[in-house]
């Protein structure tokens, strides 16, 4: 498999407005003052660099903007390899206490 920046031409109807909105709101929680707040999130994706440009000048979302910003189905029809493990440890010595895995119904 090789890397493409922009593998299938994703706009931004691509992006799962809760998964952007939890983002932003990350995001404010740790930098009030940030400079991106006021920005719509179309406006917002560009100013942090998700959006890239082909040769012709149209736009998209990079693949670096799908991984983080798009749907597991989505994200698993362009990159089939695409494997999701978050593992969440209150304590050093548990193994987890929390974990979502793209591999698991649940």
């Amino acid at each position: 498999m090789t890397y493409s920046p922009n593998p299938m031409g994703y706009g931004f109807d691509a992006v799962d407005p809760k998964t952007l909105s939890r983002y932003r709101e990350e995001l404010n929680k740790r930098y009030p003052a940030n400079i991106y707040k006021d920005a719509s999130d179309a406006d917002f994706l560009r100013k942090i660099g998700c959006f890239i440009k082909d040769g012709s000048g149209k736009e998209s979302l990079s693949g670096a903007a799908l991984m983080m910003f798009a749907s597991s189905p989505l994200i698993m029809t362009v990159y089939d390899k695409y494997i999701f493990d978050c593992r969440e440890a209150d304590n050093p010595s548990e193994k987890w206490t929390n974990r979502v895995a793209s591999d698991e119904p649940t």
